[in-house]
């Protein structure tokens, strides 16, 4: 019995390492094909380990189930390894969770506040949907879009291009577009500015921002990402801030983060782990692993605004709001018809 096993365990081990494509092809056959397949090195070589330790206790004592209690053992010491490798993820994890903390007191938008989020870099320095939201809703009267993180520490005269909205009857659409992704303007937005709210782009000193609004990601370990067995140990943090200008510098009144990380399973295991993307799915090669979040929810967004909807809508209230259209527009579409 005990050497069928092993034989079985050996020959799916064998196929799952040197044709990883079959453990696809056993989901589909039945999801149970597969999962043994993607099982069957790890729980080859602890059954394995498990025999030689067996015989070695057999001949040292004469305990009953001696594999037994050398499989036990042995997952025993993966657990251990597994917890001892997760240890300094766990502690990152709430280093990281304790830098968060409150606003002290009701926060108002300020006339003037600078923007900056990772994920509006892909449309530049244009008016992004927060910057809309803040200019249209009318809650701020300057906003400023930073483009480099770096500035906001270290050079606080640097210009930055900023956005305000004056009255006037020639306005263009361009300083809501983006180059690479097209127009990121609403129709209601473009409706205000064809009724003559122009966004004017100036450029403006950093320093006469009143708030910095920041967004951004940390990614820990990422010495580790070019080895894939080690790459789930990466810890990722995305957080917003909000810096309070202080006369020479910016001081942190609120942070928010959403941690993620990827500690290794239990017991440690091994084996090609399965992945999604794009509609394609992938087998890479490492340490098998489980996701463990604090804050984080289960789909991710390309705009702050959704990727911290409550903490966005407690800070900025009416400003992330949708967007009225042009009551000028309405009427004057009413009379053309």
């Amino acid at each position: 019995m005990k050497k069928t096993l092993l034989i079985t365990l050996g020959i799916s081990a064998l196929i799952s390492l040197i044709f990883p494509p079959a453990i696809i092809l056993g989901l589909f056959l039945g999801i149970i094909p597969g999962i043994i397949l993607l099982l069957a090195p790890t729980t080859f070589l602890y059954y394995a380990s498990a025999l030689g330790l067996g015989l070695f206790i057999k001949e040292a004592s004469d305990v009953r189930f001696p594999t037994l209690i050398a499989l036990t053992s042995l997952l025993a010491i993966g657990c251990l390894a597994s917890f001892a490798l997760n240890v300094p993820i766990y502690n990152k994890m709430k280093e990281y969770e304790s830098k968060d903390f409150a606003i002290d007191e009701q926060f108002k938008v300020p006339d003037i506040i600078a923007i900056y989020s990772n994920q509006y870099m892909r449309h530049g320095d244009s008016c992004n949907s927060l910057c809309q939201g803040l200019l249209f809703n009318k809650s701020a009267k300057k906003v400023l879009i930073i483009t480099d993180p770096e500035i906001v520490h270290n050079r606080l005269d640097q210009l930055v291009t900023s956005y305000e909205i004056q009255q006037d009857n020639n306005c263009t659409n361009e300083y809501v577009t983006s180059k690479s992704w097209d127009k990121i303007a609403g129709p209601n937005v473009k409706s205000r500015i064809a009724a003559g709210e122009c966004l004017v782009k100036r450029q403006t000193k950093l320093l006469e921002a009143e708030v910095i609004f920041f967004n951004d990601n940390i990614n820990l370990n990422e010495d580790h990402k070019e080895y894939k067995s080690f790459k789930r140990r990466v810890v990722s943090i995305n957080y917003i801030e909000l810096l309070k200008n202080t006369g020479n510098k910016f001081d942190a009144i609120y942070r928010y983060s959403k941690i993620s990380a990827q500690p290794f399973a239990y017991p440690l295991s091994f084996g090609y782990i399965l992945g999604a993307s794009g509609g394609n799915m992938s087998l890479d090669f490492g340490f098998f692993h489980f996701k463990k979040t604090i804050n984080s929810s289960r789909y991710s967004h390309s705009d702050p605004i959704q990727e911290f909807k409550p903490q966005m809508r407690t800070i900025f209230g009416k400003a992330i709001k949708p967007i009225n259209p042009s009551l000028t527009s309405a009427k004057q579409l009413f009379k053309n018809a």
